[in-house]
């Protein structure tokens, strides 16, 4: 039986990646096909370090936020990261990092000390922390605090940027917070096509992320007040959410059906 991937040469599928003619997204729905695909190497991580350069309109700066989040052991992950994968870039579009925290909750990292120009002004001098955005990851106790930052781009939107601290085990180096990272992004978010991050040289997503992220829907993993806000800007950007009316409870389903007159979800089931 001819198989995609013998139709196609390993070099030619090369080039479609690399010459961006084919998204991530693609890569991901072709490897589904045919898992052989995954032995080529689809160039995100350039993407991404592209587009942020571009998008922050600060090569120096964005280069160096890289580097001091691969010597940190952070990762970027959030719906810049995400429209990457769809090459398209929303306006709303912010840039999430986690930050694994080993010692005070609340320390300053050198992350902080390079965003500090741009932290939101009317932000108080405590951190945002857990009262005001623990209901974002369920309640989660390895959540901690998260400071905002806010980069002016000349001509465009400025660029949102939070700076998320993750509370975990003492990690001697980056690597080991990097797994602190990736271990709460899979147990604690709400939806399984968000589960993608960048280390500041690789692109990763949880194992249940290729089909959401191939396939652009998922069934959320929890509901909360924040989820039915979140699955409205989702849904406004083209994903589907699956089996909704079966999965709500009945509070949240009515809640969801008064607030949006039952459009969107009848849109997407």
């Amino acid at each position: 039986m001819t198989t995609l991937f013998n139709t196609l040469s390993e070099n030619s599928l090369d080039n479609l990646f690399k010459w961006g003619i084919l998204s991530y997204q693609d890569y991901l729905v072709l490897s589904l096909v045919e898992p052989k695909l995954r032995q080529i190497q689809y160039p995100i991580a350039s993407q991404i370090k592209a587009f942020l350069s571009v998008r922050m309109s600060n090569p120096e700066l964005a280069n160096k936020l890289l580097e001091t989040v691969k010597l940190y052991g952070a990762m970027l992950s959030g719906s810049m990261i995400l429209g990457i994968v769809y090459k398209t870039c929303w306006a709303d579009a912010d840039l999430d990092i986690f930050v694994p925290v080993t010692t005070s909750p609340f320390k300053y990292t050198p992350l902080d000390r390079l965003l500090q120009p741009f932290r939101v002004k009317d932000q108080s001098t405590d951190d945002i922390n857990y009262k005001k955005y623990g209901q974002f990851y369920r309640g989660s106790e390895k959540f901690v605090s998260i400071r905002q930052y806010e980069i002016p781009v000349e001509g465009n939107f400025p660029l949102s940027i939070q700076l998320i601290n993750v509370a975990n085990a003492p990690s001697d180096t980056p690597e080991e917070g990097i797994d602190h990272v990736k271990a709460f992004i899979s147990s604690e978010f709400d939806f399984d096509f968000c589960k993608i991050a960048f280390d500041g040289e690789n692109i990763w997503f949880a194992g249940e992320a290729r089909k959401a992220l191939a396939n652009k829907s998922c069934a959320p993993n929890y509901i909360i007040p924040e989820t039915l806000r979140r699955m409205e800007k989702y849904i406004n950007r083209g994903f589907r959410f699956i089996g909704i009316k079966e999965y709500l409870g009945f509070k949240h389903r009515e809640a969801f059906f008064k607030k949006k007159k039952g459009r969107l979800v009848d849109i997407q089931i």
